[in-house]
């Protein structure tokens, strides 16, 4: 009587569900797999217009597209698959983990520049609000380059980046 009583308690315990809330991470972006999908996710609360809408979905897609060889290649570097032990005894951990390092440094970097870019095409009005937005997503963004709305710190050395001769020139000071 007493097992009977054991097998129908795990029984029940095994097929419980709980129905209450969950502590599970928020959801992934609706709109794409980058965190710029995130402001995409939220346009009626950042207003955004038409063109603003289009110009991050671009950012989100070309990010998306940037950042899928580097995963993949983070993927193989996190998970080298069968190490045959006869054959190489000591993985190479330490290079493994530097290539993971670098490797995260420059998804790092291309999210950034990514998120920038999303932040220039907004209106002064919007930045704080999408910048909230992404720290309610556990994402940071240097507001720095954003607070002027020109963009001068936003990028890491961009390729059309012209300076408007402001960069020293003649100091003639007397």
């Amino acid at each position: 009587m007493k097992g009977c009583i054991i097998a129908i308690a795990l029984a029940l315990a095994a097929c419980h569900h709980d129905s209450g809330g969950t502590t599970e991470p928020a959801d992934p972006p609706k709109a794409g797999t980058t965190p710029v999908a995130y402001l995409l996710d939220d346009a009626k609360e950042l207003r955004l217009r038409a063109e603003q809408s289009k110009q991050l979905k671009d950012i989100d897609t070309v990010l998306a597209k940037d950042l899928e060889p580097i995963d993949a290649r983070l993927h193989d570097v996190m998970h080298p698959g069968f190490v045959n032990p006869r054959r190489d005894p000591v993985p190479d951990v330490k290079g493994r983990t530097s290539d993971a390092k670098r490797l995260m440094k420059e998804r790092e970097a291309r999210v950034d520049n990514a998120l920038h870019r999303a932040l220039d095409t907004l209106d002064a009005e919007q930045r704080p609000v999408a910048v909230k937005i992404l720290g309610k997503h556990d994402i940071d963004v240097d507001e720095q380059s954003t607070d002027d709305g020109s963009g001068s710190g936003s990028a890491n050395g961009s390729a059309n980046g012209s300076d408007s001769g402001s960069d020293g020139g003649s100091g003639g000071g007397g």
